[in-house]
């Protein structure tokens, strides 16, 4: 025999030895994440261990599986809606958490096309219109009740027939 053929069951046997090392070295964990309030599973939670770019989503029933680092520290547990919980990574291979809302009171918000900002701190026109100035008066259709009411909408009516939709055109350039 030759040395070549006496090598090769020993680094076979050494490459499995280590495959098993690292497979060890690896927890895999499992769990369901729930409203604190009402315990109804909550489907699309970011699950992520804290310092690294490991994670997963829960699936539709709230359910999640993520295989963990050997030096995973703590996991985030975060939702759009929700306060984020952090919880340490122990012997457990199930982590069942229930989030709890986060409701905070807003003040008045103005959507924009490219996010969003408090109406307090926006340095251009914004008009806030009253709703009771819709439930006055006898119109067509409810379009027409814009008319007249922020500055710089215009509302025109193209053709002569009854029930027809207006033209709603915003500083000359947005037409609805």
């Amino acid at each position: 025999m030759n040395k070549i053929s006496l090598l090769k069951p020993v680094f076979l046997a050494l490459v499995f030895l280590f495959s098993l090392g690292l497979a060890s070295a690896q927890t895999a964990i499992t769990g369901t994440v729930t409203d604190a309030r009402d315990g109804s599973t909550l489907p699309g939670v970011n699950i992520i261990v804290a310092g690294t770019m490991v994670g997963t989503i829960t699936d539709i029933d709230g359910n999640f599986s993520l295989t963990l680092p050997t030096d995973a520290g703590e996991l985030v547990f975060s939702m759009v809606g929700y306060s984020t919980q952090t919880l340490p990574v122990g012997e457990a291979t199930v982590y069942n958490v229930a989030l709890q809302e986060a409701t905070k009171a807003l003040d008045e918000v103005v959507v924009i096309g490219y996010g969003t900002q408090k109406r307090s701190t926006l340095t251009g026109s914004v008009t806030k219109m009253d709703p009771k100035l819709l439930e006055t008066g006898v119109r067509s259709n409810p379009a027409q009740a814009l008319a007249g009411t922020i500055p710089g909408l215009r509302v025109a009516t193209t053709t002569g027939r009854p029930g027809s939709l207006p033209t709603i055109v915003l500083r000359g350039g947005y037409q609805f």
